[in-house]
């Protein structure tokens, strides 16, 4: 899995992909389990990408009730974290494209304590919202969620290839602006993303939710079958009862 997605609550005891296997059939405690692990990095990353509270939350609960519709289609072998950040990047292009938020209101200021946020770094995030927009993707996710070029590629939906090309874009444009603060800036902005997670007994309740929601969702859609079976034989039981008599004779029960 990325960094940030690591599965790493003392609760699993099985390797991911038998987690997912059992997140597949529905097993809620499996559900909870991956959903928790990989909350905080899509509210990071969703926080960090759109530079709204309001926006990442939309983001959030869209990239997860996807999950919810799509996870009996999960592979076995399917690499949460992968299918989480490229989701989230996807869904943050969609709701929170083009955003440039204040400085004074920018999450990958306001992020910080009050004493990092210094001139220099205000100047600096101004800079990231100024890059093109898959630029600015591909920085955000190398230095704040240390994405390298392959898991840029994926979350990004583009060639590994491209996704460092677009690093490298905005690596050289930041450099220009920072000069030889750079890697501090980075370090900086990686601090900055870091400390949008929320708590990690948010994530779980949030993951505690989204289980029981899939939970309700398979009752609900279990007993909407039956009732369809049940009319269906109704109907049927019907049919045969008012064409009884050609039946029987169409099987020589009239003879």
């Amino acid at each position: 899995m990325p960094p940030g997605l690591t599965l790493s609550s003392p609760a699993v005891t099985t390797d991911v992909d038998t987690l997912v296997a059992r997140a597949r059939t529905g097993d809620r405690e499996a559900i909870a389990e991956v959903f928790a692990d990989a909350h905080p990095a899509v509210r990071r990353a969703a926080l960090a990408l759109t530079g709204d509270e309001d926006v990442a939350g939309q983001v959030t609960a869209d990239v997860f009730g996807h999950a919810l519709n799509v996870l009996p289609r999960w592979s076995a072998a399917a690499d949460p974290g992968n299918w989480f950040y490229h989701h989230t990047v996807l869904t943050a292009r969609r709701l929170g494209g083009g955003r440039r938020p204040e400085s004074a209101s920018d999450p990958l200021v306001t992020a910080l304590p009050a004493a990092a946020r210094t001139p220099a770094f205000v100047a600096f995030a101004r800079g990231v919202r100024r890059l093109p927009p898959q630029a600015a993707e591909a920085f955000l996710l190398h230095h704040g969620e240390r994405l390298n070029a392959r898991l840029l590629g994926v979350a990004m939906d583009c060639s590994a290839a491209a996704a460092e090309t677009h690093l490298a874009a905005a690596d050289d444009a930041m450099r220009q602006l920072a000069g030889p603060d750079f890697e501090k800036m980075t370090a900086t902005l990686h601090k900055a993303i870091a400390g949008m997670a929320p708590p990690r007994e948010e994530s779980r309740r949030f993951a505690a939710a989204k289980a029981r929601a899939f939970a309700a969702g398979r009752v609900g859609r279990g007993l909407r079958r039956l009732v369809v079976i049940a009319v269906v034989l109704a109907v049927v039981v019907a049919v045969a009862y008012v064409f009884r008599d050609p039946i029987s004779k169409l099987f020589g029960g009239g003879t």
